[in-house]
């Protein structure tokens, strides 16, 4: 009973860390989607302003 509790125990740590590196993973990407997005935006904003950002580039 015991080398199948261990061997449960190291499968579970080994998908908890696989699942914490995709989930960081994907918020990273969503992360950088969101900081492009809003890049876009605030240029697009100002554009229609007629202000230049060159600061932004």
């Amino acid at each position: 009973m015991m080398i199948c509790e261990r061997l449960l125990k190291q499968q579970e740590v080994r998908l908890r860390y696989e699942y914490e590196t995709i989930l960081n993973q994907r918020l990273e990407e969503q992360h950088e989607q969101y900081v492009q997005f809003a890049r876009e935006q605030i240029e697009r904003q100002h554009q229609d302003d007629g202000q230049e950002l060159s600061y932004l580039s």
